[in-house]
């Protein structure tokens, strides 16, 4: 059984797929390729189109899938000159497979015609794939791609050079398989080469769909093989000679043949050279035709397989022809010039794409649309002199269509299929996934998405691994001299996605982002105007769409069947639907309460991921709402009985082993926490809210830089809780809150006036008493080692004694703890400075045990 295309992608089930092709059918391709190749689990797809047929297909405004489930690529030729080749690059799991053929993207190229279609693997022809990565070096080198796409192409060029070098050393002359193209030598030329491993050459046949009208191509290829006899190939019905017999320059009378196959009515427009000797038969087969252009120059793009067989793989027939006309071209070259518009949608929220060739620097308007309708137009946009161009969006839309960007400027019009990254590095379930968190952020709430997004960042924080733990930077202390720091004026937003980096989460990073975007949404669907706010977390409006509005909770859309005349007109139904809201509700909430709290477990296991900070800045929102939920009715009040949330939330979240990129993610949100807590908490400790900061900075933060972070992070969308009125105050809390001395500078500089004897004797007051008075006792007893440091998760004493757990968090929550083994009575602190004692003459006078 011949295979077919669809065969061999199900046969070899690729994770990555690039297709090379003229014209381009996205009705067909999205009907019949896509679906194989998403059955077979592909992860990506990449087609490259001549850059001509690219816009030209962007008219097929039916798409679904363009760009998101498969990325377009336009290749720009000059003139009349094509990108012509017909490849299929399958990379599979343990080895990749290599698809040439004479067929096109579209329904003729594999449902009408009579095409040829070969395939090699690099486990048996790895010299191929040596030639094929040549192939994709020599086409960035010729053609100009954008950053983005020219990562896509050396990746698969890249990967079949792996594939290559697998294979060790080659015997060159033992080859009998070679792929050729045109970017550097003409197709004949290399044929010719090849050709002098056919002993005796007798005959050349020429299968084309296209030829010069005098058939000179073929007379030169003959001459230069030397082949005594040429066969031409024909319709099997029409017998019609491509050639103006009057023109014909053949030196010796010319056979015609045609292809012996079950169905004679399919158009032929496979293309095929074939050498036979006494030896064997040399066989090129894929896109090179036998016109001048194709064959002779390397104007095209073409691309071949040459094999040399024992025999021919196809079946000739002699035929009488009974008409001569020669081909009819298209005037490619009258089509006006060739502009390629690459563009992509970044996960880091911009357009970026160039126009080729570049037409100088300019101002253009680009414009979005899904099928006849436009969602959003940009004007005055600028194109470098390279042709480069990039604007900054705020969010993604919730189309069901594939996007088409259109760029206009006088005299210039070009289109594109828009790629978006996120969907394009997203699987399926993960495009799922990205749907329920567009609904959700559109404030369209319904149980199952909820359930959906929940699990799905319950599940991420499963997956986070244990890593080696760093060792932070010591608690901050005065004598660290800090110089005063200035920081761009810049917004929250710029901020963020100056740091934000997500590239260990790779393509589950935009994934995760519009995730916790929708869980933000939720978390504050009971604020009003949220849908009207200038943010990030907003889902772009689209021209002639209505604002989203907050919708109830749901279990989805339903039909309800009428059991009566009257039931059209009844309400018996209502307190049912009130009481299965409230369930919804508390359901809803019970699963982002679990999410919540199975945080810590997870930051213990890893803080280190890109995708931690959000993470935690969608616990200390959570936090933020509990801590407003009690205000009284006063404005700005709190009660007496409110428990210090947001001073518990910081003291425990600056704990974590973060990285120094995290970190500084976190440090504005934590700034504007810290001074939220100071100005409505009238019993927040300040030094307890400045160690926070600092553990967490692990560095001393310079003067004024505090209250700089918390304006940045105070102006973005995670706090519009916040009432407008309150953040001019709140953030002028942070002046108060740096200058004050932390719990561990004061316990430190307790330690030295007490041990120095200093007069009067200093205050201690409680829960201190108790530690201070051990002190002294060990003093005066004239112990070698006075008090003890304990760090991290430490929770042993030097003298061996194992703390209780409720004494080891007293520790951690009052910083000071006496050992109760009865020769100590040592006091221990926690996380004190060892380097700030020692250079102040307490060496040797406390010990740190070794678990710490």
């Amino acid at each position: 059984m011949q295979k077919t295309l669809l065969s061999l992608i199900q046969e070899a089930k690729p994770r990555r797929a690039l297709f090379t092709t003229y014209t381009f059918s996205v009705f067909w391709f999205e009907t019949f390729v896509l679906p194989t190749l998403r059955n077979c689990g592909c992860e990506q797809i990449d087609v490259l189109i001549d850059a001509r047929e690219a816009q030209r297909s962007t008219e097929e405004a039916t798409s679904l899938h363009a760009g998101t489930a498969y990325r377009v690529i336009p290749v720009e030729m000059e003139g009349g000159a094509v990108f012509h080749p017909k490849l299929v690059y399958m990379q599979g799991d343990s080895y990749d497979n290599l698809v040439v053929s004479s067929g096109n993207l579209t329904l003729a190229g594999y449902g009408k015609n009579l095409e040829v279609l070969d395939a090699v693997s690099s486990h048996t022809d790895p010299g191929v794939f040596d030639e094929f990565a040549a192939f994709l070096d020599s086409l960035q080198a010729a053609h100009e791609f954008s950053h983005e796409n020219v990562k896509v192409i050396e990746g698969y060029r890249q990967r079949a050079q792996a594939q290559r070098d697998r294979a060790g050393p080659l015997d060159a002359a033992a080859r009998d398989t070679w792929l050729i193209h045109t970017l550097e030598t003409p197709a004949a030329d290399q044929f010719a080469v090849l050709a002098d491993r056919v002993r005796r050459p007798e005959t050349l046949t020429v299968l084309s769909p296209y030829h010069s009208p005098s058939g000179q191509p073929v007379q030169n290829l003959a001459a230069t093989v030397k082949a005594f006899n040429v066969r031409v190939g024909v319709h099997a019905k029409t017998r019609i000679v491509p050639f103006a017999e009057d023109k014909m320059v053949f030196t010796e009378a010319v056979e015609y043949v045609a292809a012996d196959t079950e169905s004679p009515y399919r158009f032929p427009h496979a293309k095929c050279f074939e050498l036979e000797g006494t030896n064997g038969v040399l066989v090129m087969t894929g896109s090179v035709n036998a016109t001048a252009q194709s064959l002779e120059t390397t104007r095209n793009v073409e691309v071949s397989l040459v094999r040399f067989l024992k025999k021919s793989p196809f079946a000739w027939k002699e035929v009488e022809p009974v008409a001569f006309e020669p081909c009819e071209f298209e005037q490619v070259g009258r089509m006006g010039p060739s502009l390629s518009l690459q563009a992509t949608w970044t996960a880091s929220q911009h357009i970026v794409g160039v126009l080729k060739p570049a037409q100088g620097a300019m101002r253009v308007e680009l414009s979005i649309w899904e099928g006849p309708k436009c969602l959003e137009v940009m004007r005055d946009v600028a194109l470098d002199d390279d042709g480069a161009f990039l604007v900054r969006m705020k969010d993604y839309f919730e189309t069901e269509r594939a996007l088409r960007l259109v760029l206009h400027s006088e005299g210039i019009d070009a289109a594109t299929w828009l790629n978006l990254e996120f969907a394009l590095t997203a699987d399926e379930s993960e495009r799922k996934l990205l749907r329920a968190a567009n609904r959700m952020r559109a404030g369209d709430y319904h149980l199952d998405d909820i359930e959906t997004i929940f699990k799905w960042l319950q599940g991420l924080q499963a997956k986070m691994h244990p890593v080696a733990p760093n060792k932070g930077a010591p608690p901050a202390t005065e004598k660290e001299k800090a110089e005063p720091g200035t920081r761009p004026k810049i917004s929250y937003d710029e901020w963020r996605n100056s740091v934000e980096q997500y590239g260990a989460l790779a393509r589950s990073a935009d994934v995760a982002r519009v995730s916790l975007e929708a869980a933000f949404r939720w978390l504050n669907r009971d604020l009003e105007g949220l849908a009207d706010g200038d943010s990030k977390d907003k889902p772009q409006q689209q021209p002639g769409k209505s604002k989203p509005k907050s919708a109830p909770l749901s279990t989805g859309r339903r039909m309800k069947l009428l059991t009566t005349d009257n039931a059209e007109y009844e309400d018996s139904d209502e307190a049912d639907e009130d009481e299965q809201r409230a369930g919804i509700e508390e359901e809803s909430k019970a699963l982002f309460q679990h999410l919540i709290e199975s945080l810590p477990l997870a930051l213990a296991r890893d803080s280190q991921s890109p995708i931690v900070p959000m993470m935690v800045e969608l616990a200390g929102c959570a936090v933020l709402k509990r801590a407003f939920a009690h205000r009284t009715a006063v404005k700005g009040v709190l009660p007496p009985v409110e428990p210090l949330v947001l001073d518990a939330w910081l003291q425990q979240y600056s704990a974590f082993d973060y990285s120094p990129e995290n970190r500084e993610r976190l440090l504005p949100f934590f700034c504007a926490m810290a001074c939220c807590a100071a100005h409505y908490h009238n019993k927040s400790e300040w030094p307890a809210l400045k160690e926070s900061i600092g553990r967490l900075a692990g560095r001393v933060l310079a003067t004024g830089e505090m209250e700089t972070l918390a304006r940045l992070a105070l102006g973005s969308p995670r706090f519009l809780r916040v009432p407008a009125e309150d953040r001019e105050a709140i953030a002028t809390s942070a002046a108060a809150v740096q200058d004050c001395a932390t719990l561990t500078e004061q316990l430190m500089l307790l330690i030295l006036r007490i041990l120095r004897d200093e007069q009067p004797a200093p205050r201690v007051d409680a829960p201190y008493t108790e530690a201070f008075s051990a002190l002294r006792a060990q003093k005066r007893k004239n112990k070698p080692f006075l008090f003890g440091i304990i760090r991290g998760k430490g929770n042993q004493c030097f003298c061996g004694l194992t703390l209780h757990a409720d004494d080891a968090r007293r520790l951690r929550h009052e910083r000071v703890w006496v050992c109760k083994g009865m020769s100590c009575g040592r006091p221990l602190f926690y996380e004190l400075d060892a380097e700030y004692l020692e250079q102040n003459g307490l060496a040797g006078r406390f010990k740190e045990p070794r678990n710490a």
